[in-house]
């Protein structure tokens, strides 16, 4: 195994730019012509292109395609490309050449075979160099011409060499990555809350201590899964929560933009910190949240200075009636009903029943609108 090539595998963990010597270095070793590594999608195993890769080729990591080739793969072929579909199915954990799949003389009939054929490959062997997010995980594929069998034996050898440096390696650069957000400013916000979050959109990165101990579940409803993404109790919530991530997410300011998301009993909120896209075109884009309990809001008639008889007074005022109206609910005299209207003005503060009908008011509409909340106000 080559010095230069491990040193340069191992170099990726903290400089991502040298995943691009290491694939040139890797062709050279396996007397390939052409490379490239990207993120893939989980669900159908779909090359992920950054926007910018036609003009730059720095993103994803590429060696070997013209401009031009990589623009028409990009604008029309990615969608006939029968190698997807077999990288799907058949999940390359181990190294393997498409050719095991797919004959050479089936994939003549493809409509792919018009962009492969004019480069001289007519094979690709493809392998899992380690996982992303949630939603994607990293391949390498190398592209060759099966007229030279040994090459295909040779590429084969040298990834199943390679294979437990190139997954440890990108285990590690993920750490090193993440280590970035293990700072006092991270420490200081997880003392500062009870129940706090640091995530990779929705990945749980750092949390507070405390969120390991059973908390109440009414109040605290966010929680880490088996597989470290946070989630909420609730479906719908959960959909809400996820909603919010993906605007603050593609929320264009350099600003740390904010959220707040309102329940009937608990306030999540998120603080998009910083977001960036590596050489592979993985998206990081860190959040702080936290949750806690909402303030409590009581009708007028639960303020806790009232007697059972004031309470039942000030509901019905509350309501748009009367003290008389009270006085005939409760069958007593006037001055009665008076006297408890009296002290109910003295302990509310208040110089007339119309201020709390306009009161109750205000809190009605107030509590329509927090169970109503469905957009997420960003600052």
């Amino acid at each position: 195994m080559s010095e230069t090539l491990v040193s340069a595998i191992v170099g990726t963990i903290t400089d991502m730019d040298k995943w691009h010597d290491v694939l040139e270095l890797l062709l050279e070793s396996t007397d390939s012509s052409k490379g490239i590594i990207t993120l893939r999608s989980r669900l159908t195993a779909e090359l992920v292109i950054p926007t910018d890769v036609r003009q730059e080729l720095a993103s994803p990591v590429v060696h070997g395609f013209t401009e031009e080739e990589i623009g028409a793969y990009i604008t029309h072929y990615i969608e006939h490309d029968p190698w997807t579909s077999i990288e799907n199915l058949y999940h390359p954990d181990e190294p393997y050449a498409a050719s095991q799949y797919i004959m050479a003389d089936e994939l003549e009939k493809t409509v792919f075979w018009e962009w492969l054929s004019p480069q001289g490959i007519d094979d690709t062997i493809t392998f899992k160099i380690g996982d992303s997010t949630s939603k994607y995980w990293v391949a390498i594929n190398i592209y060759y011409s099966s007229r030279q069998p040994e090459t295909k034996n040779n590429i084969i050898e040298k990834l199943k060499s390679l294979k437990p440096l190139l997954n440890q390696v990108w285990q590690q650069g993920q750490l090193h990555r993440l280590s970035s957000i293990n700072s006092s400013f991270a420490n200081f916000m997880l003392e500062q809350n009870e129940s706090a979050y640091f995530i990779d959109i929705n990945r749980v990165i750092l949390k507070k201590k405390a969120n390991e101990q059973t908390l109440d579940e009414k109040a605290y409803p966010l929680f880490e899964s088996s597989n470290n993404v946070l989630r909420h109790t609730e479906l719908k919530a959960t959909g809400r929560f996820d909603k919010c991530l993906k605007e603050l997410e593609d929320n264009k300011t350099n600003k740390m933009p904010r959220a707040q998301l309102s329940f009937d009993d608990h306030q999540i909120s998120i603080t998009r910190l910083e977001r960036n896209v590596s050489i592979i075109g993985e998206k990081t884009t860190y959040f702080l949240v936290t949750q806690a309990v909402a303030p409590k809001t009581h009708t007028i008639w639960e303020h806790t200075s009232l007697t059972k008889r004031e309470k039942e007074l000030v509901e019905i005022l509350a309501k748009g009636g009367r003290v008389v109206d009270y006085q005939n609910h409760r069958h007593i005299a006037k001055a009665t009903a008076h006297m408890h209207w009296s002290n109910v003005k003295d302990k509310l503060n208040v110089s007339d029943r119309n201020e709390i009908y306009a009161a109750h008011q205000l809190f009605l509409q107030s509590h329509r609108n927090d169970a109503n909340e469905e957009v997420i106000q960003l600052n």
